[in-house]
């Protein structure tokens, strides 16, 4: 298994270079595919990501991590029919389920809704959710624009960025306003703002 190391902005450095670093990360890659994270906070060991592989079952991975004394995930990635990757983590303490969320990317890895689940319940928390655009034209790789949701899943409000003469400003647009100006904006046809409207995942 192939090992390696990077910075908290996700560049690789050498061993000797990370001891110095604050916060680093060593990766292990299986098959070109990262197997596992080790995340260090002054070189102590933080947190640790473990992706599961067919035929492997959680309590395996429970056995294997519950007494390193931190925090670790569970993740599980799937390529849809689409080209998207939907990821499923979920976080253990000990043998304690702490948190449970789903991820999914678009073809270019970017994150396009993410949402927690009830670990109780086994629910999504829709107060939770985010759903992000990305505009071609927008040169910054981070969301043009964000919607957050109520606790039924109606939409609450969503956060456009703009760039102006004095830097970033923001516009928020709730039920109500005028998204026919939203979708001019973003230079999307206003049916795509379908998704955005509900925290529904929609693979």
């Amino acid at each position: 298994m192939a090992t390696y190391f990077k910075n908290s902005n996700d560049e690789i450095v050498t061993e000797q270079q990370s001891a110095y670093l604050k916060r680093y990360s060593k990766v292990y890659e299986e098959n070109n595919e990262i197997k596992k994270l080790e995340h260090f906070a002054d070189n102590t060991l933080s947190f640790i990501s473990y992706y599961k592989s067919a035929g492997e079952t959680d309590l395996d991975i429970i056995q294997m991590f519950s007494s390193t004394g931190v925090q670790y995930n569970i993740m599980t990635k799937a390529v849809l029919s689409t080209n998207r990757i939907l990821c499923t983590s979920d976080t253990y303490e000990g043998e304690e389920l702490k948190f449970k969320d789903r991820i999914l990317y678009d073809d270019l890895g970017r994150e396009i809704c993410s949402e927690e689940i009830d670990i109780i319940l086994n629910q999504v928390k829709y107060e939770e959710t985010e759903k992000n655009f990305y505009s071609d034209f927008w040169e910054s790789g981070e969301p043009r624009m964000s919607a957050y949701y109520k606790e039924n899943g109606d939409l609450d409000y969503m956060i456009v960025d703009e760039n102006t003469p004095s830097g970033q400003d923001q516009d928020y647009y709730r039920p109500g306003d005028d998204f026919e100006e939203l979708a001019r904006r973003l230079n999307i046809p206003i049916t795509d703002l379908d998704y955005y409207m509900t925290a529904a995942l929609e693979l």
